[in-house]
């Protein structure tokens, strides 16, 4: 099934309405704090200065395959080398994609509106198809993954998904423990230590959630924005304990959030509508405010260039990966009058 750029994010919009709504339930924990050091390993934070955004940076289109100009970037590896995400033949079902550096690679899964999700540097990416479950492209070859659907993998070759934890790529799953009072849950996110994010709760009540490496769980703080808790908080990415996600003000645009598992620290940034993915010093990308892809120190805001005209009112440019040195980002944009999705990647100086 093949969605234009407006239904996209309606869709996305809805979903998030409905499936991750702040709730004031406790799962084992207060709702409203995060507790710092607990089962949180030593991140690496020798150096806590804030670094200075990169000058200048320049952005230009992924390779392309068989003619296919439609695709999309919905991920990137911590080095900055491989992206993936799929394209859109005409009249056909999506194809998912791998990029090394510019060589796209199309992995053709057999599904329906199929799609590449993660990666990790070593190559190793993750995808699902419709009706064909979840899939692992490992030393050139694609692989069944057992019993589920991943949606990330770490450096480690653990992956995530729904409930489910697999030790390595063709293991089968460990089931994540829910709390006291939650029916469902889900993971969208592992750190290269073990520590999982993702959201738990009950009929249509999800908190943001953690899974920390020692078997303990506890929910995100819910931060407050306007005097008031956002509501339908998803936590998207997890990195050296930063995680990043967006919530709703009460009938407003959504906001991007910052998490730091290492302090408990819980950061608003109305400048942008979301936040994709975050690095090892806790820069993060995804969308601004005004539609433009953007990223971020938790201090600078960056618009990164548009690549290729920018469509207007309805456009939206996203970050969706950044590199650990920040200097490579990955995302989607959109191109003037077609409205087509073009995979790019942005180099900075």
């Amino acid at each position: 099934m093949r969605l234009d750029t407006s239904a996209v994010r309606r869709l996305a919009a809805a979903a998030a309405a409905t499936a991750m709504a702040a709730s004031s339930i406790c799962f084992g924990a207060s709702a409203q704090a995060s507790p710092a050091g607990n089962g949180i390993p030593g991140y690496t934070r020798a150096d806590t200065t804030v670094k200075p955004l990169p000058r200048i940076c320049v952005g230009h289109a992924l390779g392309l395959v068989n003619g296919v100009k439609e695709t999309l970037a919905h991920g990137m590896d911590p080095t900055g080398r491989y992206s993936v995400g799929r394209n859109y033949p005409p009249e056909d079902y999506a194809t998912p994609m791998l990029w090394d550096r510019n060589r796209a690679t199309p992995l053709n899964l057999g599904g329906i509106d199929d799609v590449m999700h993660a990666v990790n540097a070593h190559g190793v990416a993750v995808g699902s198809g419709y009706g064909t479950g979840g899939w692992v492209y490992l030393d050139g070859k694609l692989h069944q993954v057992i019993g589920g659907e991943p949606v990330a993998i770490n450096e480690k070759g653990q992956m995530v998904g729904g409930l489910n934890l697999w030790p390595s790529p063709l293991a089968a799953p460990a089931r994540l423990p829910l709390p006291a009072g939650a029916e469902n849950g889900g993971a969208s996110d592992i750190d290269d230590d073990g520590t999982i994010v993702g959201s738990v709760g009950a009929a249509d009540n999800y908190v943001p959630y953690v899974w920390a490496k020692d078997g303990t769980g506890y929910p995100l703080t819910v931060p407050v924005y306007q005097g008031a808790p956002l509501q339908y908080l998803r936590p998207t990415a997890v990195r050296n304990g930063w995680v990043v996600g967006y919530g709703y003000p009460s009938g407003m645009a959504p906001v991007a959030v910052r998490w730091d598992l290492a302090t408990g620290a819980v950061e608003v940034f109305p400048e942008m509508e979301d936040a994709h993915d975050v690095n090892v010093m806790g820069w993060f990308v995804g969308k601004g405010s005004s539609g433009h892809a953007l990223m971020s120190n938790g201090k600078q805001f960056k618009q990164l260039p548009d690549v290729f005209p920018f469509a207007g009112e309805f456009a939206w440019n996203v970050g969706y990966g950044i590199s650990d040195n920040g200097r490579t980002m990955a995302g989607t944009v959109v191109e003037d009058q077609t409205w087509m999705n073009r995979a790019v990647k942005w180099n900075c100086l």
